[in-house]
């Protein structure tokens, strides 16, 4: 049932012409496909390898100073500058502007709420110099998990559809949620997203 309404979900998308609404549902219909079956490690294809580290287990795109339990930003602008904030500590981002342009950009194209209290504002921007990823609990108790990469950047849609399969878990939100500071709540994503690498 999840594989047909992602697949119809897809044609009637194409039809839109809309690539980042497009994106969006690729790479959570890759989530869906995923649920049930064996997991497997993935890792850089040759053409790339060597020079992408992100899918290393010791080495993730995300960071313990990107993640926050307190995000103060009552909209969605203000959320999203203060995800970016977090973003630059990771010393990923050369130009916060372009990054915060290319996300809202992408926000305007189509929701990025996969359930009531998850959203996954992501995009492709040349204000970063290689995949990474922030997250934070709102004052709404809603989760929010920034991603942007580089253009050609090898498996992005693999590396989100990790993170939407942790948070996709029964019982992790709860946890999330119920995170007492940033170090928990890292703690989580981590062991979250490296089981499902």
């Amino acid at each position: 049932r999840q594989e047909n309404s992602a697949s119809d979900a897809l044609s009637a998308l194409r039809n839109q012409k809309t690539d980042a609404t497009i994106n969006f549902l690729q790479f959570l219909t890759i989530s869906l496909l995923s649920k049930g079956k064996p997991r497997r490690k993935i890792t850089p294809d040759k053409k790339h390898a060597g020079k992408e580290h992100f899918m290393d287990k010791n080495n993730l795109w995300i960071s313990s100073n990107s993640v926050t339990t307190q995000l103060k930003g009552s909209s969605k602008r203000e959320i999203i500058e203060e995800l970016v904030s977090l973003l630059e500590k990771s010393g990923k981002v050369n130009d916060r502007n372009q990054v915060v342009s290319d996300i809202l950009k992408r926000e305007a194209a189509a929701s990025t709420f996969i359930r009531k209290e998850i959203s996954v504002p992501h995009a492709t921007s040349k204000g970063v110099s290689s995949i990474c990823a922030a997250a934070g609990i709102s004052s709404k108790n809603e989760i929010y998990v920034l991603t942007v990469w580089p253009d050609c950047t090898p498996h992005n849609l693999k590396c989100i559809a990790a993170m939407i399969n942790f948070l996709n878990e029964n019982g992790e939100i709860g946890k999330i949620l119920s995170a007492k500071d940033n170090s928990e709540l890292y703690q989580l994503f981590e062991k979250g997203i490296k089981k499902r690498l």
